[in-house]
């Protein structure tokens, strides 16, 4: 007998996606309503952006840096708090997760977005969803150290909420599978195991919160660390070491929201087409793979840095025009002040021809002079 195409429907979403939850609906009801007003609001900025670069009308430049600053951290921020309701609807068919923390995340995130919203559009603070030490404490006057407090405090909140959500799935999941070994796949990837491996939503959901963990607890650290040096600028920062910890911390979480995402094809999808979505070998090498490697690539935000320490040093490659053919071809030269990466024993040797000119040692060791750093913007 020939199955309808509702029933295979039925039959592939039933023995795949469990049940639909019935804890947290209204809760999630209100991310994925909040995430829809977010994106129509950050549009608008970004209209507005683009019409001022096109002439077609006439924004501050401090305003237009504002406008920056929210539409850059509002994307972030929002991507995350819509990737989490889609992925923490799925992942709760499979694994009991606590309402209770998915409103706390929803709760520091409002507040979070009063305190960045206060200090960009009240405080004037336009330094870019990146805050790149030192700019957020030492604006030559553009905006107040309080806008700055409040912008950092506020994004640390925003922080704290999302990284509760992730214990929380992390603990879900352990509690369910054993580990995140198992959670990932890892016995039927490496080995010949006759168990079943976990659905897609799983193993998705695990690298998520494998990758979120460290990063968010690394921007926490740096998010500290500045407000710290806001208040007492005795506890000094060394800038290189706080634009790798933003850059992971953001390289990282923004990535996260396309894997959270992507847990809605795998659920319904299925529901379409009648089959279900396998957890096939390649398919758990594949996201073994894609967490190692959107730990490890956040260094390609830093191909303008040529003072990175000797481990990662730099060296120059330099495509030239040949004078007789006119045909292009790549020349390595160690060249001054020029960014690319070099590891192993050339670092040492290379570095010293690298180093940028600098009227004060504490340039070689990444610390940056605030005079040389920080250009002012138009007064408001």
């Amino acid at each position: 007998m020939t199955s309808t195409t509702a029933e295979l429907r039925a039959r592939a979403s039933g023995g795949y996606a469990a049940t639909t939850p019935i804890r947290g609906q209204g809760i999630i009801a209100a991310y994925t309503g909040i995430t829809a007003l977010v994106l129509a609001l950050l549009m608008v900025f970004g209209l507005l952006m683009k019409a001022s670069q096109a002439g077609l009308v006439t924004v501050p430049a401090n305003r237009f840096y504002q406008l920056l600053t929210a539409h850059g951290i509002g994307m972030v921020a929002i991507s995350g708090l819509g990737g989490a309701a889609v992925m923490w609807y799925f992942l709760s068919r499979y694994v009991s997760l606590s309402p209770t923390i998915l409103l706390a995340n929803l709760v520091c995130f409002l507040i979070g977005v009063v305190l960045v919203l206060g200090a960009i559009f009240i405080g004037g603070f336009a330094a870019a969803w990146t805050f790149l030490f030192p700019l957020p404490a030492h604006s030559q006057g553009v905006w107040g150290l309080g806008a700055a407090a409040a912008y950092l405090i506020g994004v640390l909140v925003v922080g704290v909420g999302f990284l509760l959500l992730f214990l929380d799935t992390g603990r879900a999941i352990i509690a369910k599978y054993g580990s995140l070994g198992r959670a990932l796949g890892w016995p039927q990837a490496f080995s010949n195991t006759a168990e079943a491996p976990p659905p897609p939503t799983i193993v998705a959901s695990t690298v998520v919160t494998i990758i979120n963990i460290p990063a968010i607890a690394v921007g926490a650290v740096i998010l500290t660390m500045s407000l710290v040096n806001a208040y007492a600028p005795g506890f000094r920062v060394n800038a290189l070491l706080a634009k790798n910890l933003i850059y992971f911390f953001g390289h990282v979480f923004i990535n996260s929201t396309i894997y959270m995402a992507v847990i809605g094809v795998y659920e319904i999808l299925p529901t379409f087409t009648g089959r279900p979505w396998k957890s096939s070998k390649p398919f758990l090498l594949a996201w073994t793979a894609t967490m190692l490697m959107v730990l490890a690539v956040y260094p390609h935000h830093l191909f303008m840095d040529y003072a990175q320490p000797t481990w990662a040093a730099v060296r120059c490659v330099r495509w030239c025009t040949s004078s007789s053919s006119g045909s292009f071809s790549p020349r390595v030269r160690s060249l001054p002040h020029s960014p690319t990466i070099v590891v192993g024993k050339e670092a040492s040797q290379i570095a010293p021809q690298c180093a940028p000119p600098s009227d004060s040692p504490n340039s070689a060791r990444g610390e940056v002079s605030i005079s040389r750093t920080v250009s002012r913007l138009p007064s408001r």
